[in-house]
């Protein structure tokens, strides 16, 4: 008996040993395979390790749960994956409020429960239908601290220390490599973050055309970014270039300056800076800024020089364009006498150019008149409306225009003309006033001066008419002398015939109308007259040209007998009307008449002939021509017969052809000469159908 129950312990005892090598091999087995996850992802790691503790206690359920730094909260990874209903994000819980399972970190060392029946001890997190028999946590220490705890249950028999052993040996292999995983992990996103530093740091650099560099204080390179090779031209695959290919780049106008701005920051240990260009292979240049800085050591000698080189060049052009704009403005400004400004709500000036100070007299050197500096020198009596044409941009918010007058320290007057604009914000709130104003002294004297010139030239065409009354008195006499003539003759008929015994009342009354009808054309004559001589024209209105040339030709009458000048028509029977001043156009014909017959006045070996005509010669243009044979156009002053004070008349004023053109001019018309193929000249002038100029009335001359 005693023999079967020493054989049984032999077999129970070879049994445990065994199970140790078992478990032992399962260890090393285990703590192999965490070895080779290294490179896994942590969750797996978590469930493999959840599975091995299963394995080698021998247990049902499992569970892992990492402590923070303070081991007041645990964040727990619940059963192996083989258990889960599904896949469960980690539980965080305050170590106060966590059950049983949380004991191991509170008494901080292995806790065994084998009771049976035992109570939940997860409280949170069991899987439905787990009920906890019995259950082992263990801690894991580094150190002082507990950095994780592990627990597992219901295993079959009761747990003992060889399975806390195995637990613990299985945890602290598994938090190696987790150290270590985090360890890695910590240095790849570090390194990870110093590439992605680095990147940004080159796209920048990239971006804002910023290099950097470090020397050895010699001015031998130690390090060159990209940038900075792309902005020296050089190829980085070369490697760093020599103290003396780096200068080579440097324009020869700006070495020296370069050389004494590093060398005095070199031998004082202080920053240095610098603007300076630089001359690529290719002949192209670059503007590019510099900074340096001396690094020094514990001993405050200098270790290296660091700094930054930025590209610089598209500022400077956009620089130099900005300048030329300026001057370009500046100078457009002066020429067309127009200064800009601006000012604040209540009109203070903020900015004032160039030509706007010469406008007003001010010193630019003395830099911005005062508010009121500027409107003292505004006329007294424009000032109010200056005021009113502001204060409708300060207090309306419109652009508002004016033209007043400056007065000049020196006496002076300028007229000018403003125009303020007011600027809003997003709120609709005025923030400034801008404008122009524009010195129109000029225009306004022209303008007199046009008014004068036109006074002048209603002046001289009156003289003019009057000249050609003057010209034509005998033929006007002979006009005026043959209707009184005949009133006087019927005047004595009529006497005659009621003077006899039985008074002939027919005759007489007959006679009567003959006196009657006389005295009327006397006083048409005398009205025709009188309207060449008045100073102002007549109404303008639809002419038929023929009649209106027909009217003047008794006139010149006389003047073509005395002179022997045959005068002959050929009038379009279909001729358009036109629209004009009856007694200008007549007045054009009666000087290119009179220029006629007197270009004639020294023939002798042919007929002195006088020839109007007049024709529609396109759709919208009537030409009316009067042809002499007189002398005709001395070539040497064809080009001048229509300046005016220009004559070849020994008594002339030189105005005659002068007027009729602006005449014509003013009626849209044409006044022209041209040789004849025989003896002679023809002058040719052109109006326009009154249909095309019904609307547009000509302006007096």
């Amino acid at each position: 008996m005693i023999g079967l129950i020493e054989t049984a312990k032999d077999i129970t005892e070879r049994q445990r040993v065994e199970e140790a090598l078992s478990l032992n091999e399962l260890q090393v087995h285990a703590l192999l395979q965490l070895h080779e996850m290294a490179d896994q992802p942590m969750q797996m790691i978590i469930d493999f390790a959840l599975e091995k503790a299963i394995e080698l206690t021998r247990s049902k359920v499992c569970y892992l749960a990492f402590v923070n730094a303070d081991e007041t909260v645990l964040t727990m990874h619940l059963w192996p994956k083989a258990q889960r209903a599904a896949e469960l994000a980690p539980q965080i819980n305050p170590l106060a409020e966590a059950g049983r399972w949380a004991e191991a970190v509170r008494q901080r060392q292995p806790v065994i429960a084998n009771q049976d029946a035992l109570p939940n001890c997860f409280e949170t997190g069991a899987p439905d239908g787990v009920e906890l028999m019995r259950h082992m946590d263990v801690p894991v220490f580094e150190g002082e601290r507990i950095v994780a705890v592990a627990g597992v249950g219901n295993k079959e028999t009761p747990y003992d220390e060889n399975d806390v052993r195995q637990l613990m040996l299985l945890l602290l292999g598994m938090w190696r490599l987790v150290q270590r995983k985090q360890g890695e992990d910590r240095l790849r996103a570090t390194a990870d973050a110093l590439r992605r530093s680095e990147a940004y740091l080159v796209e920048a650099q990239r971006l804002t055309h910023t290099g950097s560099w470090a020397d050895d204080g010699t001015g031998r390179p130690l390090y060159w970014s990209e940038e900075l090779y792309r902005i020296f031209g050089f190829d980085p695959q070369q490697g760093l270039p020599t103290r003396d290919q780096s200068l080579e780049r440097i324009h020869q106008e700006d070495l020296d300056k370069f050389l004494h701005t590093f060398e005095t920051a070199i031998r004082q240990k202080v920053d240095a800076e610098l603007e300076y260009r630089i001359m690529l292979p290719d002949g192209s240049v670059k503007y590019v800024h510099t900074i340096g800085h001396p690094v020094l050591n514990a001993d405050g000698e200098l270790a290296e020089l660091v700094g930054t080189t930025v590209d610089i060049t598209a500022r400077k052009r956009a620089e130099e364009t900005l300048r030329r704009s300026q001057a370009y403005l500046a100078e457009a400004e002066r020429l067309t006498h127009t200064g800009s400004f601006a000012g604040d709500s209540t009109t203070q000036p903020l900015y004032w150019s160039e030509e706007l100070y010469r406008t007003f007299g001010f010193d630019p050197q003395q830099g911005l008149p005062t508010r009121d500096q500027p409107l003292e020198r505004i006329h007294p009596e424009d000032r109010d409306s200056f005021l009113q044409a502001f204060s409708r941009v300060i207090d309306q918010r419109v652009d508002s225009e004016v033209e007043y007058r400056i007065v000049l320290p020196d006496g002076a007057i300028k007229w000018v003309h403003g125009i303020g604009h007011p600027v809003l914000n997003a709120n609709g709130e005025l923030v400034e006033v801008i404008g122009t104003t524009v010195d129109i002294t000029e225009r306004k004297h022209a303008e007199e001066e046009r008014v004068r010139l036109h006074q002048l030239e209603t002046d001289l065409e009156h003289i003019n008419r009057v000249s050609i009354m003057g010209e034509l008195t005998a033929s006007i006499a002979h006009e005026v002398n043959q209707p009184l003539s005949g009133v006087v003759s019927n005047g004595s008929a009529c006497l005659r015939w009621l003077a006899g015994d039985t008074p002939n009342i027919e005759e007489a009354r007959e006679t009567a109308r003959r006196i009657v009808r006389d005295g009327r054309r006397a006083a048409e004559i005398i009205g025709r007259i009188r309207a060449l001589t008045k100073r102002t024209a007549m109404p303008k209105g639809e002419l038929d040209l023929n009649e209106t040339i027909r009217e003047i030709l008794p006139l010149v009458g006389d003047e073509a007998k005395k002179k022997s000048v045959m005068i002959r028509t050929c009038f379009g029977n279909d001729v358009f009307p036109v629209l004009g001043d009856r007694v200008q156009l007549q007045q054009v014909v009666l000087n290119l008449v009179m220029n006629g017959i007197e270009a004639m006045n020294t023939i002798a070996d042919r007929a002195r002939e006088l020839l109007i005509t007049s024709r529609n010669t396109d759709p919208d243009q009537v030409e009316v021509t009067v042809e002499d044979s007189g002398t005709g156009l001395d070539p040497d002053a064809s080009a001048r017969i229509f300046d005016a004070f220009y004559t070849t008349k020994p008594a002339g004023m030189g105005m005659g052809l002068s007027i009729c053109r602006s005449i014509l001019q003013a009626h849209h018309g044409r006044l022209w000469a041209t040789a004849n193929q025989g003896p002679g000249t023809t002058f040719h002038f052109t109006l326009p159908k009154e249909q095309l100029e019904a609307d547009a009335e000509p302006p007096r001359v």
